[in-house]
């Protein structure tokens, strides 16, 4: 399980992003086959553009959340 909370403070500058970047990366030495996926509610658009910007284009939409995925 992975979660990442940002308070107001810490916001726009680039925390969550350099968090989730290391955190695949690190996970992927370990797990090189391994598919990760995530979800966030769907009205959550900053998190939306993250996943976006690391992961590329959602890969499904369910019961307001939106799924993003690595290849594998």
């Amino acid at each position: 399980t992975y979660a990442i909370r940002l308070y107001q403070p810490a916001r726009g500058q680039g925390v969550a992003k350099e968090f989730t970047q290391r955190t695949l990366k690190d996970f992927r030495a370990k797990n090189s086959q391994a598919k990760v996926w995530l979800d966030t509610k769907s009205t959550n658009s900053v998190s939306i553009n993250l996943y976006r910007k690391i992961f590329g284009e959602p890969i499904g939409e369910h019961n307001n959340r939106i799924f993003f995925a690595t290849k594998v």
